[in-house]
C-alpha cells in the first residue's frame, strides 16, 4: 500500500530460514517485522535494535527451521551483517497456524504499520500512500 523513496526492498521471509542470508548481502539498514511473544497482552508493539533486544525474546522469534539468531550470527560471520538492524514486532492473541489476524490485532494493526514507518522516516526513507489502509483488508 506504499511507494518508498528512496526505494526500499521488501521480502517476505516467510519460512525461508538459511535462505535468507543472500539477502542481507548489500543491506545497510534492515528491519525484521514479525509476531513476538514477549508475554504481555496482545496487541503491544515492540521496537529494537539487535543489540538491545531481550535474548528471551530473541528465543522465540521464530518457529522456522533455523532462527533469526542464527542467521545473523551466520550474516556476522561472512561479513554481510547490515550496519543497523531494528525488530519490529507485536503480540500475538495466538499463537497457532492460520491465515487470518485475530480481532486485536486487526484493531492495532495500523498502529504496527505507523511503527515500522516512523523508523523507516528515521532513516530518511519517505513512505508514500498509495490506497487507504483499512483494517478489513488483513
Amino acid at each position: 500500500n506504499y511507494k518508498f523513496f528512496p526505494e526500499i526492498s521488501l521480502v517476505d521471509g516467510g519460512t525461508g530460514g538459511i535462505f535468507l542470508l543472500s539477502e542481507f548481502e548489500g543491506v545497510e539498514k534492515l528491519i525484521i517485522v514479525d509476531a513476538i511473544s514477549g508475554g504481555n497482552p496482545p496487541g503491544t508493539i515492540y521496537n529494537f535494535s539487535f543489540k538491545e533486544i531481550p535474548k528471551k525474546i530473541i528465543k522465540k522469534l521464530s518457529l522456522h527451521d533455523i532462527g533469526l539468531e542464527e542467521i545473523l550470527a551466520l550474516a556476522e560471520l561472512k561479513n554481510c551483517l547490515p550496519e543497523e538492524i531494528r525488530i519490529i514486532g507485536i503480540e500475538p492473541a495466538v499463537i497457532e497456524w492460520g491465515d487470518s489476524l485475530s480481532d486485536i490485532i486487526k484493531t492495532k494493526f495500523p498502529l504496527f504499520i505507523k511503527e515500522i514507518l516512523l523508523q523507516l522516516e528515521k532513516w530518511g526513507i519517505k513512505a508514500v500512500a498509495t490506497k487507504t489502509i483499512q483494517t478489513q483488508e488483513f
